[in-house]
């Protein structure tokens, strides 16, 4: 939802389809050349259809900026299953940024094991993407926090910055199967993650051993190359939400 009270959705879909897409749009129709596989739709405050396209890869987490440019992440919908990171403009008729990362689908693997679970955008335009990677390859940028994946899967984090194409900063956190409970950047453009898993703790955390059903909550720092502070917390965590200031809940 933006400031001005529209909200955007976004989801898979199986084929074929039979959405009735608004005219002019990016993409009209179902298509696997390129793999359209999702769709798109913004409502206005009173819940009329303001625009709806069938939108490339298959889609799993959405953000909007201040000017109604919509940020998408998924894997594409082909072959490969790559994360994909995409904008579409402010009514829907232009794809502004697009980019893959991460590796292919795994041989006998029938999903990939790279996958974009959140992603939020901040007022200078820098998109933030949050997921689980497999990858010993991907994109970590020099000074990053974490700079290799040391097991089988592991938390990734992009700053990315799409009016250049530019990766800001790209970092592993943590190692071993991390799950998602939460994601959020503040008004200085530090990193706040919830999940449950294997972190490294900061000295004074609030729990600095993980037991049994334990989730921990982390705030990377606006570069990307330090963890502020990082504990376990003895509860699980599915959301936490961030305020300007730096304030978790």
């Amino acid at each position: 939802v933006d400031a001005a009270g529209n909200a955007y959705v976004t989801g898979p879909l199986s084929p074929p389809s039979t959405l009735t897409t608004t005219p002019g749009v990016l993409y009209p129709a179902q298509s696997t050349t390129p793999d359209v596989s999702s769709y798109l739709a913004k409502l206005d405050q009173n819940g009329n259809l303001v625009y709806l396209t069938y939108m490339i890869g298959t889609t799993q987490v959405i953000a909007a900026d201040a000017s109604g440019n919509v940020f998408l992440a998924g894997n594409t919908a082909d072959v490969h299953g790559r994360i994909f990171v995409a904008e579409v403009n402010a009514t829907a008729t232009k794809l502004l940024y697009y980019q893959t990362f991460g590796d292919p689908i795994p041989p006998n693997a029938s999903v990939s094991w790279d996958q974009a679970y959140a992603i939020a955008v901040d007022g200078q335009g820098y998109v933030y993407v949050e997921g689980m990677t497999s990858s010993k390859d991907f994109p970590v940028t020099q000074g990053a926090y974490q700079t290799t994946n040391p097991s089988y899967s592991c938390i990734f984090i992009l700053k990315l910055n799409p009016k250049t194409s530019q990766i800001v900063y790209g970092t592993y956190l943590g190692s071993g199967y991390l799950g998602i409970g939460g994601f959020g950047v503040d008004g200085a453009g530090n990193v706040y993650i919830a999940g449950f898993g294997t972190i490294p703790v900061t000295t004074h955390a609030y729990e600095s051993t993980s037991k049994v059903g334990d989730s921990f909550i982390a705030e990377l720092n606006a570069a990307g190359s330090a963890l502020v502070y990082s504990a376990y917390f003895g509860a699980g965590i599915t959301a936490i939400a961030v305020d300007a200031p730096g304030s978790v809940y």
